[in-house]
């Protein structure tokens, strides 16, 4: 199988209206694929969780198509209205990037595809106390392993 986190983190590092939003982290944005936060990592930060879930298989005589989800979360201190919103403003700007990606905006593993992508959210993500707001989205991937010229007969 393959992992989508590192293609789903260069995603939302080229883009914009959620990238403008994120505090710098060393040379890069506070955009992270594991947990937990570097500890001198502060601030507004987005995580984008390993496979969650590896969904179901549709096997077609010449293609391999797989359904898998990420849960992407956005975290950061709900010390202020104005940090809250940004967890908000992230939240939704990560929805609206994900839902209906265009597939070319997705750098697939090699010999992969993206069909289609779809998410649920934002809804609030756990947090272990009132001073971190934290907002999540799940992402359903379609993706397609291009197998037409592997397919041999007997």
């Amino acid at each position: 199988m393959i992992d989508l986190s590192v293609p789903v983190r260069s995603l939302i590092l080229a883009t914009p209206a959620i990238a403008n939003l994120l505090p710098a982290y060393q040379n890069s944005k506070a955009v992270f694929t594991r947990r937990p936060a570097p500890a001198d990592a502060t601030g507004l930060m987005v995580f984008v969780s390993p496979m969650i879930g590896g969904g179901v298989d549709s096997d077609l005589l010449r293609s391999q198509k797989r359904e898998v989800t990420y849960d992407i979360s956005v975290y950061g201190p709900n010390d202020t209205a104005t940090n809250y919103r940004k967890a908000q403003d992230v939240g939704f700007a990560l929805a609206q990037t994900f839902h209906r990606l265009d597939p070319r905006k997705l750098d697939m593993p090699e010999g992969w595809h993206l069909v289609r992508a779809k998410c649920f959210g934002p809804m609030p993500a756990p947090t272990d106390d009132q001073k971190i707001v934290g907002r999540m989205v799940s992402v359903q991937f379609l993706i397609a392993q291009n197998t037409a010229s592997a397919v041999t007969t007997p």
